[in-house]
């Protein structure tokens, strides 16, 4: 390190040249390079990118859809079941069609979709089927594209939300 210089009027120029200089000199950044400086960067960004893409578009959810229809022309009701008898068949009637789902189809499941066609508006109702009785819902309305869950019960089918 230099020593202190006394701060003389013909100094002061030099010292602020010095230190002007020396900022200057020293490197703002480690890596003058651009990211995508060669053609093989480049194309494993493109390819990476493309990946990801495919990788989110094809993840979604595809078994809620009935071929050959929109998702704004079908219901899709999801069911949480929260009975402890045997159900030995769910079904979801609308006039437009209806789903079924059997026990061997059910398991141990808690959650399950019922799905049918729906063009417009109109109404649905769920059965469900136990060894001991059979609990129906009320007629809902509903419009294509709706997404209603429902909670299974004893005794009783209740929202827990309705798109």
């Amino acid at each position: 390190m230099e020593p202190a210089r006394k701060a003389e009027p013909e100094n002061i120029g030099i010292n602020v040249m010095m230190n002007l200089q020396t900022d200057i000199k020293k490197p703002v950044m480690t890596n003058n390079k651009a990211i995508f400086t060669t053609k093989a960067s480049t194309k494993f960004f493109v390819t990476t990118f493309l990946f990801i893409f495919y990788f989110i578009f094809t993840s979604c959810n595809t078994n809620d859809k009935i071929e050959g229809l929109k998702s704004n022309e079908i219901i899709v009701i999801t069911v949480n079941l929260e009975i402890f008898d045997r159900i030995e068949k769910i079904t979801l009637v609308s006039k437009f069609g209806r789903d079924s789902l059997i026990q061997e189809q059910i398991g141990d499941k808690r959650r399950i979709k019922l799905k049918c066609p729906m063009k417009g508006e109109g109404v649905y109702n769920i059965c469900v089927y136990t060894e001991k009785d059979t609990i129906c819902s009320n007629e809902n309305y509903a419009e294509g594209g709706y997404r209603p869950v429902l909670k299974l019960k004893e005794k009783k089918i209740e929202f827990e939300n309705f798109f």
